[in-house]
């Protein structure tokens, strides 16, 4: 499957390290000289990821193909009466959104798993419809913290991720798993912005490393 890459689209750029060098990132971060800060407050990030029966976005993701979908709908802090569809697309190093507010209460998605993607469906507009019929099932739920970071010239953002557990959500014994030992620092910027954000990420402490929250949280539970 081929997309085309809207203008909004941007390079995402991630980084994987343990909570040993966590402290070196935030130093990085305060005395580099692009002046990054606080963007917005600390919070914690829920996802329900959906997939097809035969987990096509799963080895999708998995095996890199150039252009790939996820479906998740997520909300943030322990329950939010703002839950969002966002249906993630990414082409080569691109990656955009599609995204619809959905008018029901974060804490409904949890109570019955059996009819989550029928109680979704009910509030969306028929070209997401269109998708949720394609990544049908739920399958994995995915919590973090999250720290949201921005360049004094507002154009390269940084958020850290901390906490990170996995819920299996199509079996009736779900498991999960909490990885405490592993944080992900990614780099977020618009076309425009490359080779200053290629400036700044070549002084930064960790080395490039492909990942995905999801891929990481289902091939947790399949081995």
């Amino acid at each position: 499957m081929s997309y085309i890459v809207p203008n909004s689209s941007r390079n995402e750029i991630k980084f994987v390290g343990d909570h040993s060098s966590l402290d070196s990132i935030f130093c990085w971060l305060q005395l580099n000289q692009y002046g990054f800060y606080k963007e917005f407050p600390d919070r914690k990030v829920n996802s329900i990821y959906f997939d097809s029966i035969d987990y096509s976005a799963f080895i999708d993701n998995l095996i890199g193909l150039s252009a790939r979908s996820k479906l998740r709908i997520r909300w943030y802090g322990d329950f939010s009466e703002q839950v969002r569809f966002e249906l993630k697309r990414k082409r080569n190093s691109f990656g955009w959104k599609i995204i619809e507010n959905i008018d029901m209460n974060s804490e409904a998605l949890t109570m019955n798993v059996l009819n989550l993607k029928n109680n979704i469906r009910n509030y969306l507009s028929d070209r997401n419809k269109y998708f949720i019929d394609i990544f049908s099932e739920p399958s994995l739920k995915v919590q973090y913290d999250r720290q949201y970071f921005i360049s004094l010239d507002g154009n390269v953002r940084v958020t850290i991720d901390t906490n990170q557990s996995f819920t299996e959500m199509n079996s009736k014994l779900a498991s999960k798993k909490i990885l405490n030992d592993m944080f992900i620092v990614e780099f977020k910027f618009g076309k425009k912005a490359h080779h200053l954000a290629s400036d700044i990420i070549s002084t930064f402490p960790l080395r490039q490393s492909k990942n995905s929250k999801y891929v990481n949280g289902v091939y947790g539970y399949l081995k």
